[in-house]
């Protein structure tokens, strides 16, 4: 356990990028930012801002945080740098939706399919899930995820009770064996998500051969995507989780600075 413990301090220890409550200060403050520079030719935008600033941090976690929120916000501060605001108008639907759930004390959430055991819950995708922001989510997995994985189409899985347990187990072991590395990655994850060949007919045994085990995009945030085979034990899982919770702070990292030196040029890196 010495090696894993040298490790695990070596990955949490560093101030730049191995503190996770800094990254995500940077990433909540920038889409804060976001929504007061929106705010000035989209009012919606500009009521969820000071909805959140009355709530407090927790709630902009909760609300910001949703993927399908942070895929909007992000396409609508891209439209709205390039001078293309009226274009931003059609993701107008999931700020209405946030401000929509500020209006309750609290955001009531579906808990069954959560993991457990962070602090804070990880939500596990399910087909039940609806609203603007799923929209959103589901239309940036078709175009990102579906058709590059794989040399078949996937799809988003609901997963099986097992695969629950599993992840689960494997969560658990990451606590158990590394506590402050597995609390400080998974801060970067807000939801897993089952994928599995689209076919139902092509779904047999629990190895996929024939496509990606775990990925994850920076074009959708928050989100690992895991198929049926790192799923089989609870060992696997685990480097799953901690493997692509990784990529998900480098996400985190790049979406507010350059993780580059200062001058830093492709060109003449030796690597």
């Amino acid at each position: 356990m010495s090696l894993t413990n040298a490790v695990e301090t070596e990955l949490t220890s560093d101030g730049r990028f191995g503190d996770w409550r800094l990254i995500l200060g940077h990433v909540y403050s920038h889409y804060t930012s976001g929504l007061d520079a929106l705010g000035n030719s989209v009012p919606c935008a500009a009521r969820v801002r000071c909805k959140l600033a009355e709530e407090g941090s927790a709630r902009v976690v909760e609300e910001l945080g949703d993927p399908g929120v942070r895929i909007a916000l992000n396409r609508m501060l891209e439209l709205h740098k390039a001078g293309k605001r009226e274009l931003a108008f059609e993701l107008l639907p999931v700020l209405d939706a946030v401000e929509s759930n500020l209006q309750e004390v609290r955001r009531l959430r579906f808990v069954g399919s959560n993991l457990t055991g962070l602090g804070a819950n990880i939500e596990v995708w399910t087909s039940d899930r609806s609203g603007p922001a799923d929209e959103i989510f589901n239309s940036a997995f078709n175009k990102e995820i579906a058709s590059s994985v794989s040399d078949e189409a996937v799809a988003l899985c609901d997963p099986s009770p097992a695969m629950l347990s599993t992840l689960q187990r494997g969560l658990n072991l990451l606590i158990s064996l590394v506590p402050r590395l597995a609390v400080g990655m998974l801060a970067h994850v807000r939801m897993v998500a089952v994928i599995d060949v689209a076919d139902v007919s092509h779904r047999f045994g629990r190895v996929r051969y024939n496509m990606c085990q775990n990925v994850s995009t920076h074009a959708i945030p928050g989100t690992i995507f895991l198929s049926p085979t790192p799923l089989e034990n609870e060992w696997r899982a685990a480097e799953a989780l901690l493997h692509e919770a990784m990529h998900k702070r480098l996400s985190d990292l790049v979406l507010t600075k350059s993780i580059f030196r200062t001058g830093f040029s492709s060109a003449d890196s030796p690597t």
